[in-house]
């Protein structure tokens, strides 16, 4: 039988690897993600996701995140071309490695099927917000 492990579980696999070979957490973590986002999206959902604007699958984010993570509320505002912020809220304590594979994620996406984007992450006091920025 399957279950999920605990989110405090998965964190201390996290720290205790990455330190075993000799990466910082938040390093290791990135690269889980994106190995895992780029496996993912092989095949013929890379085909089917490059004809997605670069704002539908941004704001599709939020709806993903709702189907697969149990904690906090993630939502999407477009600020224009190339440009959408992504608020975590919801989860005032997520830890640090928790907004790190997000943003690690959505980056992993929107790279995987061709687009040059990049996300940076910012802690306010009640929610994280994610800068994504897609570049021609």
């Amino acid at each position: 039988m399957l279950s999920w492990c605990r989110h405090s579980t998965a964190t201390e696999v996290t720290i205790r690897v990455g330190a075993a070979i000799g990466k910082r957490p938040e390093a290791f973590q990135a690269e889980v993600v994106r190995a895992g986002v780029e496996r993912t999206v092989a095949g013929p959902w890379r085909v089917l996701l490059r004809m997605a604007s670069d704002e539908a699958l941004v704001k599709r984010t939020a709806l993903i995140y709702s189907k697969t993570c149990d904690r906090g509320r993630l939502s999407a505002v477009s600020l224009g071309p190339g440009r959408v912020d992504l608020t975590l809220s919801e989860w005032p304590d997520a830890p640090d490695l928790a907004l790190v594979a997000l943003a690690a994620g959505v980056e992993a996406v929107l790279n995987s099927v061709g687009r040059k984007a990049t996300v940076k992450w910012v802690r306010k006091p009640t929610t994280a917000v994610f800068e994504v920025r897609v570049r021609d």
